[in-house]
C-alpha cells in the first residue's frame, strides 16, 4: 500500500500521524480480505522522500497493487485508489438524549 497526502505541519508529525491511521487502514484491510489480524508488531513502515506539494489537502490517496505468483514468475495488479480523510471522523450518537 502507498498512502500520499499533502500537508504545512512538520515532517516528524505527519509521518506520525500517517502511520497510525496507514497502519490501522491496512490492518482492517487484510482482515476484511482474508480473516487475519495482523498486530501491530509485525508489520513494518517506512517513508519515501518528501517532496514540495502545491497546496495542502485534508485527504490521504491510498494506492494499492497486489502480487500473484505462478511458479518463479510474480505479477503485480493495481487495486482501485481510495481517498481517506486525514483526521478521524467524530461519531456522534443520534437519539440519545441524556438530560438530568
Amino acid at each position: 500500500m502507498h498512502f500520499k497526502v499533502a500537508r504545512r505541519d512538520s515532517i516528524a508529525d505527519v509521518r506520525r500521524h500517517l502511520a497510525s491511521r496507514g497502519v490501522t487502514y491496512f490492518q482492517q484491510n487484510i482482515y476484511r480480505q482474508h480473516r487475519r489480524w495482523m498486530p501491530r508488531r509485525e508489520l513494518r513502515v517506512a517513508f519515501e522522500r518528501e517532496e514540495l506539494a502545491l497546496q495542502p489537502s485534508d485527504a490521504i490517496t491510498i494506492q494499492v497493487r497486489g502480487m500473484e505468483g505462478r511458479g518463479k514468475r510474480w505479477e503485480a495488479f493495481p487495486f482501485p485508489s481510495r481517498t481517506l480523510p486525514y483526521t478521524k471522523q467524530k461519531r456522534t450518537h443520534v437519539g440519545q438524549d441524556r438530560r438530568p
